[in-house]
């Protein structure tokens, strides 16, 4: 049976029904969002007015939007909090208005390049390792890009899963010669957040191998001989000798690009032991480059053997086939 009620009622529409955002909503800072309204035929135009205290303080954000639009994008810019509102009202009346669910606003992600960090030289066709740390992570991937061109074209890198606030994938650097290289990292899904390295170089290195060592009769000296690759990057040229640790090789000296290509390790002893060293360079700026690959001199022994017999016992030259 229905109960009909005796007295008058009115049916009040509000001026301004906002729709979305809904409420329970998440948004990063500097991540786009819309809001979605219907307003009344009687408002022209509208204002958008954030409050991050639910509703107590209100900043503004943008003005005499029109009322039949029915939606507004908007880049998020406000302080992190669980109790933002959106406030749509009347231009020319601020009593007519409606109000959004409540939403939320989270810090911002951000994306740090450890390397490459910008004024790097490297090597055409080697491998390097692009490495970053990400704070308060929004999304699971990352997206890696490269630029020869200062940014004007880029071309794909990888594609990493995220694990954990730091990050690294290595890298083969492209065949080109530039000044101009830039690598970008953003967040697969927020695709704001994302950093650029400033410009670094990839140029073909010049190859820098030893020619041979030999022994100068005169001092009884090594002596380490090489060739000069034509190259506009070497400014010097840098002689390393393996200390007495394996492996590990010390600065010996360094000579002009226009000297002649000649040292004499004057601390070297042939009749004791062999010898190994490596030939690299630096540029005008002093920046060192890598090494070629070492040479090994040869060192004879002798004993006496049985009767009038001798031994001679020898380490091989390494560094290139000696016949």
């Amino acid at each position: 049976e229905l109960d009909r009620g005796d007295e008058p009622f009115t049916v009040v529409v509000p001026p301004v029904i906002v729709y979305y955002p809904a409420g329970g909503e998440q948004y990063y800072n500097n991540q786009q969002m819309y809001f979605s309204w219907t307003a009344s035929q009687e408002i022209s135009t509208l204002n958008f007015e954030l409050s991050t205290d639910n509703g107590q303080t209100w900043q503004n954000i943008d003005q005499n939007i029109p009322a039949n639009q029915g939606y507004y994008y908007w880049t998020v810019d406000g302080i992190s909090s669980e109790s933002c509102i959106i406030r749509i009202s009347n231009s020319d009346d601020a009593s007519e208005f409606g109000l959004s669910g409540v939403f939320t606003i989270l810090e911002t992600p951000v994306i740090s390049l450890l390397s490459p960090e910008g004024g790097e030289i490297w090597d055409t066709g080697k491998s390097y390792e692009i490495k970053w740390e990400y704070s308060n992570p929004g999304a699971a991937y990352m997206y890696l890009e490269y630029s020869t061109d200062n940014g004007l074209n880029w071309n794909f890198i990888n594609y990493i899963p995220l694990d954990g606030p730091t990050g690294s994938t290595e890298w083969i650097t492209p065949e080109v010669n530039s000044n101009e290289c830039l690598v970008r990292i953003q967040d697969y899904y927020l695709y704001f957040v994302t950093t650029t390295s400033a410009p670094f170089t990839i140029i073909d290195y010049p190859e820098t191998p030893i020619c041979m060592v030999t022994v100068d009769s005169a001092t009884n000296r090594n002596l380490i001989v090489w060739e000069k690759p034509a190259s506009d990057l070497i400014d010097k040229f840098v002689v390393y000798k393996e200390s007495n640790e394996a492996n590990v090789y010390d600065i010996i000296g360094t000579l002009d690009y226009a000297a002649e290509s000649v040292i004499t390790d004057t601390n070297s002893n042939p009749n004791m032991k062999s010898y190994r060293y490596k030939l690299g360079f630096q540029d005008a700026e002093g920046n060192l480059f890598p090494e070629g690959n070492f040479h090994q001199t040869i060192h004879l022994t002798i004993n006496q053997g049985v009767g009038n017999t001798w031994n001679l016992i020898w380490t091989n030259y390494l560094g290139f086939n000696v016949p």
